[in-house]
Formats: C-alpha cells, structure tokens, sequence
C-alpha cells in the first residue's frame, strides 16, 4: 500500500513538474521582482512531500502534521517580501487547522514523534470534520493564490497546484488503492488537457 501510495504520489508531483514548465528559456514572468525559481520549487515539493509524510501516521495525529507542514513552509516563504501573499494563505491554512485540533485534542491519547516533531491526536469522531474543515481551508488558500498580483502569478500558480495536489492526496487516503491510482491518474489528464487549452 505504501509503495503504491509513493507511486501515486510521484504521478501527481512529478507530471506538472515537467508539464508546466517555466517560461521562456526556464525564466518566470515576476523574477527580476524578488521571485525565485528554487524558492518556489521548494515550496512546492515541501507541501507535497510533508503532505505525504502525515499519511504514514494514524488519521487521527495527521491533522497536527498537517499544520505544522504548512507552517513550516510558511515560515520559509515570510524570508521573502515577494511571497507574502503566499506565505499568509498557508499561515490562514495553519490556524485554521490549529483551532480544530484545539478544539477537538484527544487528551487521553498521548503526542508521538516522528523525524524531530512532535504530533497531538485528535478524538476519532472528529475525523470527519477535520477533514472537511483541512479540505475547505486548502480551497480558500487556492483560490487566493490564483488571484495573485500578476507578477507573481506563474509562481503562486504552482503553489496552488501543489495545494489541489494536496487535496487529491487527502481524498485518494480513504479510498481503495485502484480508485486512487484512476483519481492521480485523472488529476494528470486533466493537467495535460489544460496545458492544452494555455
């Protein structure tokens, strides 16, 4: 099942990758303005990568990993003035999480470690929400970095992808491994298609 995941994972990561690649001669509209190419590219690979890490944890420690993986990359884009827009979408992402595992923390369920962090548990009846609640806040964070400044527009757009990628992931988790491997496998059509259009 991990393996599978893994692969799955490198489907949808690595496909935009290559498929949206930047502009004119690997240069990005907006980086003579503070943007940069490997600051945005970590970016997406620390999303996309912490993102499938939590899912080697219980459902119900995962929301806590969650948080703290778009904190970190948070912290990390606030380095640059350029990226503020981005950094407070995934900051917006990070207190929204935080206050629903405030609200639902499992007291009687003791914090693990996994490679240097520390998780709390949620209550299992909360999953569901959680879920919903994570799911809705990856749609805000999107649909604001889409509506970037235009000079950053190329950057915060494969930020956003990363986020849908999230969702994908977060969805594919519950489902049975041949129905996860068909929904990365449309995620990428669909990209394909839309590079199509552009």
């Amino acid at each position: 099942m991990r393996l599978l995941f893994s692969l799955v994972l490198a489907l949808v990561v690595a496909m935009p990758a290559s498929l949206f690649a930047w502009g004119d001669g690997g240069q990005i509209v907006g980086a003579n303005k503070g943007f940069s190419r490997s600051t945005t590219a970590q970016a997406v690979r620390n999303l996309t990568e912490g993102v499938a890490t939590c899912h080697e944890l219980g459902w119900t420690y995962r929301y806590d990993c969650y948080s703290k993986t778009y904190g970190k990359v948070a912290r990390d884009l606030e380095r640059n003035p350029a990226y503020a827009d981005a950094a407070q979408a995934l900051r917006e992402v990070e207190t929204r999480l935080n206050e629903t595992i405030d609200r639902n923390v499992d007291s009687s369920k003791p914090q693990i470690r996994q490679r240097g962090q520390t998780f709390r548990a949620i209550r299992e009846d909360s999953v569901p929400q959680a879920k919903r609640e994570f799911l809705s806040a990856l749609d805000d964070a999107e649909t604001k970095l889409l509506r970037s400044p235009d000079d950053g527009d190329a950057h915060f757009a494969r930020i956003a992808q990363a986020i849908n990628t999230n969702k994908v992931l977060l969805r594919s988790a519950l489902l049975g491994v041949p129905q996860m491997v068909r929904v990365a496998g449309a995620m990428v059509l669909d990209q394909i298609a839309g590079l199509a259009r552009s």
